[in-house]
């Protein structure tokens, strides 16, 4: 396993799909220029030098591993390790860390598909040393400097990260329930008035937590929901 610092790319996670098969398990791909980041549903991610930008395959023994909770495991280990820089820290199910109520980073988890599952990709953005975002998202975005007027080593965050992960992985097995507990304890939303999103169309309820199998319990007119998927956002009173 190593990491891998790239100069320039579209993706770190397209990279590793284009050359998994020369890659280890565990290998880092990162990039201070990212030019066509992804986030969930086709949504873009904005990054740039001042970002934390990249990406781990894992290859070895995954068929073993309770992969539906890996988007939550990983929420985990950020938070764990953001943590240890700023107070208030949240986790947006299934794959956000929030600050005062504004996305800090984001995870987006990818296969790579042959005769069955033969790789997965881990990707992450984190908002690390930003001081400006773009006009579209800037009211829903905070960086990591801009909370602590500290400005943050990408290589030691991204080491500490890895180290945390690496030490962590084996709760897919074993330790389930250590994951879903430390994210409901950090959930933004439990308890809060959210929309989500049925059918096309968008309607309200109440986010209960989130359950053992990973998906999202809700209230809605008094019939309990659990969501695979989707988009939810918590109802700000003005």
């Amino acid at each position: 396993m190593k990491i891998i610092q790239l100069d320039s790319i579209d993706s770190t996670n397209q990279y590793i799909k284009e050359n998994f098969q020369s890659l280890n398990h565990l290998d880092v791909i990162t990039t201070r220029n990212q030019t066509s980041g992804k986030g969930r549903r086709v949504n873009t991610w904005f990054s740039n030098q001042d970002s934390l930008t990249f990406s781990v395959l894992l290859k070895d023994s995954i068929n073993h591993l309770n992969i539906s909770l890996l988007p939550l495991l990983m929420a985990k280990v950020l938070h764990k390790i953001i943590s240890h820089h700023s107070n208030d820290v949240y986790i947006k199910w299934p794959n956000d860390i929030y600050i005062q109520d504004k996305k800090i980073s984001g995870i987006l988890i990818e296969s790579i598909h042959q005769t069955k599952t033969c790789a997965i990709i881990i990707g992450v953005g984190i908002n690390l040393n930003n001081i400006e975002f773009p006009n579209d998202i800037r009211e829903n975005v905070l960086s990591l400097k801009q909370i602590t007027n500290n400005t943050f080593s990408h290589d030691a965050l991204l080491k500490e990260i890895f180290n945390e992960l690496k030490s962590s992985l084996h709760q897919l097995n074993d330790n389930t329930k250590i994951i879903i507990d430390y994210c409901n304890q950090y959930h933004l939303l439990n308890n809060e008035e959210i929309t989500y999103e049925e059918n096309q169309e968008i309607k309200n309820a109440k986010c209960l937590k989130i359950n053992n199998d990973g998906n999202l319990l809700i209230k809605d007119d008094n019939k309990t929901i659990s969501l695979i998927s989707g988009i939810v956002n918590k109802i700000r009173i003005h």
